[in-house]
Order: C-alpha cells, then sequence, then structure tokens
C-alpha cells in the first residue's frame, strides 16, 4: 500500500514538473510536422539567332540529376515563350539543365540543339518560411534560347 501510494505521489510530481517546465517560454516553440520545399519556375523565350524570330513548338526539357521531380518538357507558345513550374519536397538541388531540342521546322530550317546549366544557390530563394518554416521559398530563373541554324 505504501509503495502504490509513494509510485502515485510521484507520478503526480513528474507530471506536474513537466507541465511546469512545458510553461517555460524558452520552450514555446510550436511542434511542427512536414517536410521541407520549395518551389521552382523556369521561364524564357527561344528565338532563330539569324532571323531574331520567336519559335513555336519548340521542346524544352529540364534534368536534374539530384532532383528527378524536376524533370519535364514543355513546347514554346506562339511567343516562342515556355513556362516550367514546380514544387519540390527536401530543396537541396544546386543544377539543373535545360535543353531547347529543335526538330525539323515547317519552313524546312534545321536548328542546332542548345543546353544551358542553372546553377541554384541559397541566394536564389525568396520568400523564406512564407507561411510555414518549411518553405524554403521560391526560385526563379529566367532562360532565353537563340537557336543557330543547322549548316
Amino acid at each position: 500500500m505504501k509503495t502504490r501510494l509513494l509510485s502515485g505521489l510521484l507520478s503526480l510530481l513528474g507530471f506536474s514538473g513537466i507541465a511546469a517546465s512545458c510553461n517555460n517560454e524558452e520552450y514555446q516553440s510550436a511542434g511542427e510536422y512536414g517536410t521541407p520545399y520549395a518551389r521552382f519556375t523556369f521561364k524564357g523565350t527561344v528565338t532563330d539567332a539569324e532571323a531574331h524570330s520567336p519559335q513555336e513548338g519548340i521542346r524544352v526539357i529540364s534534368r536534374s540529376a539530384e532532383a528527378p521531380e524536376l524533370t519535364d518538357t514543355v513546347y514554346t507558345d506562339r511567343a516562342g515563350a515556355y513556362l516550367m513550374e514546380f514544387e519540390h519536397i527536401f530543396p537541396n538541388v544546386e543544377k539543373v539543365e535545360l535543353r531547347a531540342d529543335a526538330q525539323e521546322r515547317e519552313n524546312g530550317i534545321l536548328f542546332e540543339e542548345a543546353r544551358h546549366t542553372i546553377i541554384i544557390t541559397e541566394e536564389d530563394y525568396t520568400g523564406r518560411g512564407e507561411g510555414s518554416s518549411w518553405n524554403h521559398g521560391t526560385v526563379t530563373k529566367s532562360v532565353d534560347f537563340a537557336l543557330e541554324r543547322k549548316k
């Protein structure tokens, strides 16, 4: 009986000690559950380097060895513009390769493939922590391609 009473008393004291320590302002951060993420936007235009005219229907491909989720293929619109948008978890991306890959055009013009490597640094992330401490921010990069004609 004495042991049970002592155990019960120690349990109550233990819980009240924990409750008192949790009320300390030093430990008032809310527990969060989730995964760090960031948003990535890659955009630009594709033009004919010789005629300086926008090129519609050019395939633009993104690839990242570090983040396979950042792999996509889009086609340019009438203005030669392309846009890629991604949300990626564990944003530890440092490098993404973009490639403008042109098939034979209706007018018979052939273009050389063009590549550009995007390097992403900590300074490229904007809006870090907006809405959530898991939000690492947004990276927006513009890459324009001027395609050379095949000889």
